[in-house]
């Protein structure tokens, strides 16, 4: 049915999302480890901030796309706090 395929086509724009979220959540620790509780405290802010701002800008400028573009955010965030911890935790080892 059409509301099948549309769970199904959202959950394939998730799909990166929770890879990358499944993956940054047991190593985030890291920061708290090398004491950059600071850093991992800015990272979530910036993260709140993108997700609200582009929230808000699809529910303005593209309601129909709401959840696609949530998860899109979502994936870039957990991507770029991934490469911010590896980055530390490559410095802090080496």
């Amino acid at each position: 049915s059409s509301a099948a395929s549309d769970v199904y086509k959202r959950q394939a724009w998730m799909t990166p999302w929770f890879f990358l979220q499944f993956i940054v959540s047991p190593v985030s620790m890291v920061l708290n480890v090398v004491n950059r509780q600071e850093l991992a405290f800015a990272l979530q802010l910036i993260g709140l901030v993108i997700r609200v701002l582009a929230v808000l800008g699809a529910a303005r400028f593209a309601p129909n796309m709401l959840a696609e573009v949530f998860a899109v955010t979502n994936a870039v965030f957990y991507g770029m706090y991934a490469f911010v911890i590896l980055r530390i935790a490559t410095v802090e080892r080496g």
